[in-house]
């Protein structure tokens, strides 16, 4: 992953960040500021960010919570210590089930209420900690139990499904086709590349022409959390990236306009711009629907595909863990337990009498 990318991604939530915190009280100011101290990334401060800017959302739209003030920008710290466990627990009632400006029905997940309940914890501790409010009703909040959700994979007549699509463009619609014999070999080459190196899909965007090794048959990317590492593929990728190379990147080029930061990208629009984390999770879910797989399926899918295939050849979960960038091998073992336990009943069959 290019610097200059990297950089770029950096200012855009540097700028959503400044524009989000601009819309809330002053006080929030020292919490967000407190963060970047500890040295958390913008992302994780900017989500951190979309929570809290909920939380006063509720607030200030609440008639209850109108005495404070009227807008955001205007509520006092001194509101935070006058909530009870029995006002955040209405919001979490909210947050469970309300309706938009527009009548839409909002649900959060499991996963988000959890999410949101930490952020929410975690601001009020701070103001709690530095003596700024003397009430702190936030560690009083049941957390929603957590329930696992089965890991989608493909399997081994799935993936030949999605990859007979890519390689023929069987299934696909007339106007499809008309883009896929554009960019058929882009597609296959991002297609196996994440069923053959289970590459995070914003490691994928993130890829250069120059972090393709060909030499020693491996990717140079930044994996999350900043860290730099080696994905090595096999001859199927060399050949579908040296197909894509050599075929059809140049031509995507022309289309460039001459100031484009996209233009030292792997993978490219028709325009010449660095593929989106969301054109790729759109191109996925585009071959897996025409091979008849589910809606469901996505590169994180495929990722999971890959891990799983590898554990089924090694029974080796921390070469998974490696080959995924897991920071933890108690990750890989959270998603890939149930294999773990065919493992361990494969053991109890062999004959040693």
């Amino acid at each position: 992953m290019s610097d200059e990318y990297r950089k770029q991604r950096e200012e855009v939530h540097k700028e959503k960040l400044e524009e989000m915190l601009g819309e809330m009280p002053d006080f929030a100011r020292k919490y967000f500021r407190s963060m970047v101290i500890r040295q958390n990334s913008t992302n994780t401060i900017l989500s951190y960010c979309y929570d809290i800017k909920s939380f006063f959302d509720y607030l200030v739209c609440q008639s209850g919570f109108k005495k404070y003030a009227k807008e955001i920008q205007l509520m006092p710290l001194e509101c935070l210590e006058k909530l009870n466990k029995d006002d955040l627990d209405e919001y979490l009632d909210y947050l469970n089930y309300h309706k938009d400006r527009h009548g839409n029905s909002i649900v959060n997940g499991e996963a988000t209420m959890r999410r949101k309940i930490a952020s929410l914890r975690s601001f009020y501790f701070y103001y709690y900690k530095n003596g700024y409010i003397k009430n702190n009703p936030a560690p009083l909040l049941d957390t929603p139990k957590k329930h696992e959700k089965e890991i989608i994979r493909l399997d081994r007549s799935e993936i030949k499904n999605i990859l007979d699509v890519v390689n023929t463009g069987d299934g696909l619609s007339e106007k499809q086709l008309v883009a896929y014999q554009k960019t058929q070999y882009r597609d296959i080459a991002i297609i196996y590349t994440f069923l053959g190196t289970g590459m995070r899909v914003s490691e994928m965007v993130g890829l250069n022409v120059t972090d393709v090794d060909f030499k020693n048959a491996c990717f140079h990317v930044i994996r999350k959390g900043g860290n730099e590492a080696r994905i090595y593929f096999g001859p199927d990728i060399e050949k579908a990236l040296s197909d894509y190379l050599g075929f059809e990147r140049d031509k995507y080029l022309i289309a460039a306009p001459s100031d484009s930061v996209g233009t030292d990208a792997l993978f490219l629009s028709l325009k010449g711009n660095r593929l989106t984390v969301r054109a790729v999770e759109n191109l996925v879910k585009k071959y897996a629907v025409a091979a008849g797989l589910s809606t469901k399926i996505s590169p994180h899918k495929l990722r999971a595909t890959f891990g799983t295939m590898l554990y089924e050849e090694t029974s080796d979960i921390y070469l998974v863990a490696d080959a995924l960038g897991h920071k933890s091998v108690d990750t890989t073992r959270m998603h890939y337990a149930d294999m773990t336990e065919s493992h361990k009943r494969r053991a109890a069959q062999i004959d040693i009498f």
